[in-house]
């Protein structure tokens, strides 16, 4: 039941645009559903303390030689097995949380921009949903010593390959995990269940904060000892629950046989319900992602002028003020604003510590945007995202130069804006304290856009500089090196997110104020794109 169970909390996050509507950081303002939570909670405790005690199971030990033999596994486990099982266990919960809390969360793994190379959101999400839901009706599988290969494949592949062959791995990885569930959750019942699952939590918690500290590094004590080393924690989760799994198999524990009658009938009727449920949830999963295609193209918020806004945002995990997820909230502002192209930073919440979420789920939908999420969380930044009402024709990921400090994402894309072809790049640069890296980064991201000096482009960025400053402060390098015009030389009050462009007229700037929802402004600007109308002197771009 409990991999029936995290199948629908997948579908029912797939639906509320990747949050869970029962979370506490979900409120009514934000897609919550709080109060029908409540109820539904009062409703089964209810029923719980109501059931008659005849619908309990029996116990899964007869009496007699059954129940020596099951005491002789449990002694067995207290006496050297049972800490392979506890790490085994622990492990088990982390991989659960780290790839099956949310249907999109094997896609951000795989994803590598435009043209499109491998699989999306819709419907793909719903392929991740039926793989789960397979996994459930292949348990017995997971007995067979040879099932740990499925695992093992499915994980390398997932780390090392992008786009269809690691997505392939990781549908691989999906069933794996969820197949296991009942056998290991068998096995964890041989000990005391108190000390079982207490200590795999505890062991689950440590993987956890390891995990975190693979891109956290540059905040943690000792944080480089695995910095960017997620394929060692991979590694070790993996060995270890196959290590748990063995040792619980060479148990002597009962068959099904030897159960009481009322247990083995229990059990059936509970793997026929469950089974019958996770066909008809995969199907209903396929269905709705494949009903969530879009069949229409963004429409533009001016569309018979060749006037366009863009923006910058650093978004902070999507948490506003109060504590809430503020997806919606973001959405009414850009909606608002009615920004065109919008570069987004540390959006990249597809990890359990941030609930393996999506903040462009809700805006690209309701609002109609073209997506693409930059590297992901395979790559070990904090993330940045790009959305546009325009056809988004090629887009390269990149990780900056950073030996020192926090790994810095980049998107270089190509949008073809009212007929015309315009680069746009967003980058998050690293901290203030990490001057090397900021000043590597920002030469990187120069002579990516010297590149194009003869094309209308546009810089939506995390810099940490003041303005005008001189190097190796990256202000003076991304405009003189970048062959780019800052959109207001006037605005001295800036220091993280800068607005740079060529090429185009601009026509506006303005820095929005947006109360609680993040700590960080929005910058936007409007440019009207000029064609043959400008021309170049050197990389001086005459249109400003």
């Amino acid at each position: 039941m409990f991999g029936l169970g995290l199948a629908i909390t997948m579908f029912l996050k797939y639906l509320n645009y990747s949050t869970n509507p029962f979370w506490c950081t979900v409120d009514s303002a934000s897609g919550g559903w709080n109060k029908t939570g409540l109820v539904l909670a009062v409703l089964a405790l209810t029923e719980y303390y109501y059931r008659p005690t005849d619908l309990f199971p029996a116990s899964p030990l007869p009496a007699g030689g059954v129940e020596r033999s099951a005491n002789s596994a449990a002694g067995e486990a207290k006496s050297y097995g049972r800490l392979a099982v506890v790490i085994g266990l622990g492990s088990f919960i982390h991989l659960i949380q780290t790839f099956l809390s949310d249907s999109g969360t094997m896609i951000a793994w795989t994803w590598t921009g435009f043209p499109i190379k491998g699989p999306t959101l819709h419907p793909f999400a719903g392929v991740v949903i039926a793989s789960v839901c397979l996994g459930l009706n292949l348990s017995s599988l997971a007995d067979t010593r040879l099932w740990g290969l499925v695992g093992i494949i499915g994980t390398t592949a997932l780390y090392l390959f992008s786009n269809w062959l690691g997505f392939a791995g990781g549908i691989a990885l999906t069933v794996y995990l969820t197949a296991l569930i009942p056998s290991y959750f068998r096995i964890a019942s041989v000990g005391p269940t108190s000390t079982i699952w207490g200590h795999a939590l505890l062991v689950n918690c440590l993987i956890d904060v390891i995990s975190v500290v693979t891109t956290a590094y540059a905040f943690v004590p000792f944080g480089w000892l695995v910095r960017e080393r997620t394929d060692l924690v991979l590694l070790f989760t993996i060995s270890a629950m196959e290590i748990g799994r063995w040792y619980g198999s060479a148990l002597d524990l009962p068959s099904t046989e030897q159960l009481p009658t009322r247990s083995r009938a229990r059990a059936s009727r509970t793997k026929r319900w469950t089974m019958l449920s996770s066909l008809v949830l995969g199907a209903i999963s396929l269905a709705a992602s494949y009903n969530k295609m879009p069949t229409t193209t963004p429409e533009l918020y001016h569309p018979d002028l060749r006037l366009f806004t863009a923006g910058i945002w650093t978004l902070h995990f999507g948490i506003d003020e109060p504590g809430h997820d503020s997806q919606w909230r973001m959405l009414e502002l850009i909606r608002d604003m009615k920004v065109d192209v919008l570069g987004m930073l540390e959006t990249d919440l597809h990890r359990f510590v941030y609930g393996n979420r999506d903040l462009t789920r809700a805006i690209s939908e309701e609002l109609g945007y073209y997506v693409d999420l930059g590297p992901g969380p395979n790559k070990h930044t904090w993330g940045a995202a790009l959305i546009s009402k325009f056809p988004i024709l090629n887009s390269t990921h990149h990780l900056l130069p950073s030996p020192q400090g926090e790994l810095a994402p980049a998107i270089h894309a190509t949008l073809d804006i009212h007929g015309e072809h315009v680069n746009v790049f967003v980058s998050h640069n690293g901290q203030h304290e990490d001057a090397l890296d900021r000043e590597l980064q920002t030469t990187e991201i120069a002579r990516i856009l010297s590149e194009t000096a003869e094309q209308p482009t546009i810089f939506l960025g995390y810099l940490v500089t003041k303005p005008h400053a001189k190097r190796p402060w990256p202000y003076q390098i991304l405009m003189e090196d970048g062959k780019m015009n800052d959109i207001e030389i006037a605005d001295k009050w800036r220091w993280c997110e800068y607005m740079a462009f060529r090429g185009l007229w601009r026509v506006s700037y303005a820095r929005v104020h947006e109360s609680d929802i993040s700590d960080t402004e929005m910058q936007v600007g409007s440019f009207v794109s000029c064609g043959e109308l400008c021309s170049y002197t050197g990389w001086k771009v005459l249109a400003t």
